[in-house]
């Protein structure tokens, strides 16, 4: 069988790639392209991975038969990448031609039966019944990204969105995102788990489609969350959602956390301004720890290492109150939080609970004081 696969289904291959490499970074399982050949209608090409599928149209091609092939990911996409023009390809059972503008190049294949595993996994994910959509608002849009962010590093592996906010939660922060206008994920008290992979592609797809995000569809199976599907104009990811585990504070457990005292607010600039000073007297420690103190109503940070006796900024007069006299935080996770977001930033902060209370407008995140 020969067929040309054109410009178009070229970039539908490079729109696979730049979703689908957040995964692979973690990922070490085989990649895998299958080419679903059809007589009569459009053909498809299928990125295949642990628990990912991407499908794209290859369009209308002269075929003899209905036929499935499968080649290895990794060189067929480095054959994309470098030419410039339409590809030609010749496949017969165990080897596909590929002729480019500037190479003829010989990958193995595999024909594959209908009954094969692979297709069985396939029609499974396709058949399914995707048809309950998730809102996207911006509101929404911006929570994922910044959960995205908080979960890269961690061991927890997902986060949840109720009607009214999205949460994250893991050993050391605590974070909210009040939704302004309400999610259409129901009442359910647990929230829809999200597996940090479907944060990951989410936040890829927002990115390449900032101009129109209207484009990104969430879709899920009516009462279950076991997987999803994520599309735009070029692509439609079926992605698992089966190892999503998260563990959120409830009601009862905040109230030995967070605090309700307003104890000072910082400008991003000023909090951007002392993190970066103090970041070049860091040694390398997974911790990188900031001491707040209050000294009579003036703020003053502190950083302490063997070599240097002790290094501290003055930040006030700022009314801090007299609820604490100190407590500890990691500046990274603060970097990290302030860089998403503009505007001030209020501490709350009381000698007895566990964590400090950053907020700023819709976003809120409770750090865990370090001991």
């Amino acid at each position: 069988m020969k067929a040309t696969l054109n410009q178009t289904f070229l970039d539908n291959i490079v729109s696979i790639n730049r979703y689908v490499s957040v995964i692979n970074s973690v990922n070490l399982d085989r990649k895998k392209i299958v080419f679903l050949f059809k007589k009569e209608g459009d053909s498809l090409i299928y990125y295949i991975s642990n628990g990912l599928f991407a499908k794209a149209s290859l369009g209308s091609l002269t075929c003899d038969e209905n036929s499935n092939y499968e080649v290895d990911y990794e060189k067929f996409l480095h054959l994309v990448q470098n030419s410039t023009g339409d590809l030609t390809i010749e496949v017969t059972d165990s080897t596909m031609k590929v002729t480019t503008d500037v190479a003829v190049v010989d990958l193995l294949c595999s024909k594959i039966e209908d009954n094969d595993p692979t297709m069985d996994t396939l029609n499974v994910f396709k058949s399914a019944d995707y048809s309950e959509n998730i809102s996207l608002s911006e509101n929404v849009i911006s929570g994922m990204a910044m959960t995205n962010s908080l979960i890269a590093l961690s061991k927890n592996n997902a986060g949840a969105i109720f009607e009214d906010k999205i949460m994250y939660s893991d050993r050391s922060q605590i974070y909210t995102k009040d939704l302004v206008v309400k999610s259409n994920v129901g009442l359910c008290d647990d929230g829809l788990v999200l597996h940090k992979n479907i944060f990951s592609v989410l936040t890829s797809f927002f990115k390449f489609n900032k101009t129109d995000l209207t484009q990104v569809i969430l879709k899920k199976k009516p009462k279950k969350s076991d997987s999803f599907v994520i599309s735009d104009n070029s692509v439609e990811l079926f992605i698992s959602n089966a190892q999503a585990e998260v563990s959120l504070p409830t009601e009862d457990d905040l109230k030995s956390i967070r605090p309700s005292h307003h104890s000072f607010s910082l400008s991003k600039e000023a909090i951007d301004e002392l993190v970066s000073f103090f970041s070049g007297f860091f040694v390398g420690n997974s911790w990188k720890p900031l001491t707040f103190v209050n000294n009579n109503n003036e703020l003053e940070i502190q950083y302490s290492v063997p070599s240097v006796t002790n290094i501290s900024r003055k930040v006030g007069p700022l009314n801090l109150g007299s609820t604490w006299t100190k407590f500890v935080i990691d500046s990274d996770s603060i970097k990290n939080f302030v860089s998403k977001l503009q505007g001030d930033f209020e501490f709350y902060v009381e000698e007895k609970k566990l964590g400090v209370l950053v907020k700023n407008v819709n976003d809120n995140i409770i750090f865990a004081k370090l001991v």
